[in-house]
């Protein structure tokens, strides 16, 4: 029931072409979590809505000014950055619009775009799956895909590599967040 209002809310606030991401990402998330032994059901409501924000973040955040002052005191920095804001301006609406109230869950919302320390199994595979879904190509891609079948571990470290190096190419700011992220990884 919760996936099919997620669903309809989607169809009115999303542009058609962040619809049908949505849903890629949300397939290639349920696969993921099957091959990981995840709650697929979990896994797909948190890809449904990674992207909820995505392309309305003006008027959001004037919707949910109070509660950005509030709870996003100890957000890390750089998730306030334009380019990164949707994913806790869509942890909020996953939690109160659909009720939301599981942690992994919304960080797996919240952290879509830059990882975070000490990532779950479903953060990791909702993370992925925004990277890896089918329409997405770029160099590398394939060799990512087979590995998160097989290690999402080392699918993530791939996947950061390669986002850190398309970063630095065209003099992009890097979160710190992901850096962590990264280091995180390697210290396991």
């Amino acid at each position: 029931m919760k996936n099919e209002e997620i669903l309809e809310y989607l169809k009115k606030n999303i542009k058609k072409k962040r619809y049908h991401h949505i849903l890629r990402v949300a397939d290639t998330a349920e696969k993921l979590a099957i091959v990981h032994d995840i709650p697929a059901d979990k896994v797909y409501t948190a890809a449904l809505l990674h992207d909820c924000a995505k392309g309305n973040e003006g008027s959001l955040l004037k919707d949910y000014k109070n509660i950005i002052v509030n709870e996003w005191v100890s957000l890390e920095e750089e998730l306030k950055e334009k380019s990164l804001i949707h994913g806790p301006l869509a942890g909020i609406i996953a939690r109160d619009v659909f009720g939301i109230e599981e942690k992994d869950i919304l960080n797996a919302v919240i952290y879509h775009t830059t990882g975070r320390e000490n990532m779950s199994k479903l953060e990791k595979i909702v993370f992925l799956a925004d990277k890896l879904e089918p329409k997405r190509d770029y160099p590398g891609v394939d060799k990512i895909r087979e590995t998160a079948q097989i290690d999402l571990e080392k699918a993530m470290l791939l996947t950061i590599d390669n986002t850190m190096t398309y970063l630095i190419e065209n003099q992009e700011l890097i979160a710190v967040i992901t850096v962590k992220t990264r280091n995180n990884i390697l210290r396991r």
